[in-house]
């Protein structure tokens, strides 16, 4: 017998967190946290403390209580016990947040398995972001196409098209038949031939069940995008190419596919693109495994801010971002070739606007999702910001994952026995659409 068991994930975007057991085989898929994990306890600087470990998150519910899967340390205040581990390994999709954050607190026997390309992303991250952490980790970087086996179960990781280099869904043998998780995917980026090679993969495996993710399948109205990552140069270069003045971009921190964009019009347009020594750290990493990524120095430079001292000594600087001090320019390199550069800078980077006091009529070109409504004052603050420097806002964006149609027409194609779907608010419209469906319940186990 085999079941499926859903910590998270269910009806919310992200927080997966799925127990596949198998025999005497117990393995994990993904282990990550929700965008609206602990909203009702929790907001901005109101936040679990680091020093409990897992105590705030017993207490509110916002983390199972599983015997033999967290470590000593987190558990350290709480009142579950530590019981050397129970669990065989857990199989991360992509290094988004929402799939892997929670991994913090899981014991440091458990191998962690992902894909190299993933590996290398979070170890960036890591040494750039404070609050990225993820722990100590027997990591084990697999091979997409090859088989790993586990137990009784063999994983077959496949590379999927998503807003993040090394993402991949899984094909999972079992016991009882064959396994379908799609992970987070989309067929219209830059990658969109690997997701159809993984679902041609998936149909071939007549699966019994398909967990499929459904983020854009919901009740409220679709947001706007630009199609693939093709309509968001077009429509980038319009903007650039209309203008001799400053242009601003921000986009996810990790979306190299966005990179390689910016780069390309950047590049077209007779300007040079500019990008923060975080973006700088994680292209680099990126270039020495091989992903394809703008190269520093010619096809990007990298913008210091002002830190400590004021006067962009390199000792102001944490010891990561050191290697790239030396060649950046500043604010005053940006005002004086307004015209010049297509300057990447993060909403809470905004202050820099202050000391390149850009001329009127620039551009920021918005390459993210539109804010939902708990984040509209955080808009008009970037709005007003707008306003006061003069520049124009244009919302240009290609989302990471298939619209509610492809979602529907994909599990179509793919016909499973049985389909669960997982980080969507949408789980009602799946039971509507289709005949298959079951719903998850968190912590009740499905066989099949």
């Amino acid at each position: 017998m085999a079941t499926l068991t859903f910590y998270g994930g269910i009806d919310e975007i992200g927080g997966n967190k799925i127990l596949l057991q198998d025999r005497d085989t117990k393995v994990f898929f993904d282990f990550g946290e929700s965008f609206t994990c602990g909203c009702d306890f929790f907001v901005d600087w109101l936040s679990p403390r680091n020093v409990a470990g897992l105590k705030d998150y017993f207490e509110f519910g916002l983390l199972p209580e599983i015997p033999g899967l967290y470590s000593r340390e987190a558990l350290r205040f709480t009142d579950l016990k530590y019981r050397e581990s129970q669990f065989d390994a857990i199989f991360i999709s992509h290094p988004h947040f929402d799939h892997i954050a929670h991994i913090e607190f899981v014991d440091e026997s458990i191998p962690i398995h992902m894909s190299k390309v993933g590996r290398a992303i979070i170890e960036a991250w890591g040494k750039s972001t404070p609050l990225a952490k993820f722990g100590e980790h027997d990591y084990r970087p697999f091979e997409p196409g090859r088989k790993v086996k586990v137990g009784s179960l063999e994983v077959i990781p496949m590379d999927v098209d998503h807003s993040i280099p090394g993402a991949c869904g899984f094909i999972v043998h079992t016991s009882e038949g064959s396994i379908v998780y799609t992970g987070d995917f989309r067929k219209h980026g830059v990658r969109a031939s690997l997701t159809g090679k993984f679902l041609e993969r998936a149909t071939e495996e007549r699966p019994v069940v398909m967990i499929s993710e459904g983020t854009r399948v919901a009740p409220s109205a679709d947001r706007r995008y630009v199609g693939g990552e093709d309509g968001v140069r077009r429509e980038s270069d319009k903007v650039v190419s209309g203008t001799d003045k400053l242009v601003v971009a921000t986009f996810y921190g990790r979306d190299v596919d966005r990179m390689n964009t910016f780069a390309a019009v950047a590049k077209e347009n007779g300007r040079q693109f500019v990008v923060s020594t975080r973006a700088a750290l994680l292209l680099t990493t990126l270039e020495r495994e091989g992903v394809e990524v703008p190269k520093m120095g010619r096809d990007f430079l990298v913008y210091a801010r002002r830190k400590e001292t004021g006067g962009f000594e390199e000792s102001d600087y944490f010891k990561w971002e050191r290697p790239f001090i030396k060649d950046a320019v500043n604010f005053e390199h940006i005002h004086r070739h307004q015209g010049k550069v297509l300057l990447n800078l993060d909403f809470y980077h905004f202050a820099e606007l202050v000391d390149i006091q850009p001329d009127p009529g620039g551009h920021f070109i918005h390459s993210m999702s539109e804010p939902y409504s708990e984040e509209e004052l955080e808009s008009e603050v970037m709005k007003n910001w707008l306003k006061h420097f003069g520049l124009r806002f244009h919302q240009v964006h290609a989302s990471g994952h298939l619209s509610r149609e492809e979602v529907f027409d994909v599990i179509g194609k793919v016909d499973p026995r049985c389909v669960i779907p997982v980080h969507t608010e949408g789980s009602e419209i799946f039971r509507k659409e289709l005949s298959n469906v079951t719903l998850p319940k968190y912590g009740e186990p499905i066989k099949f």
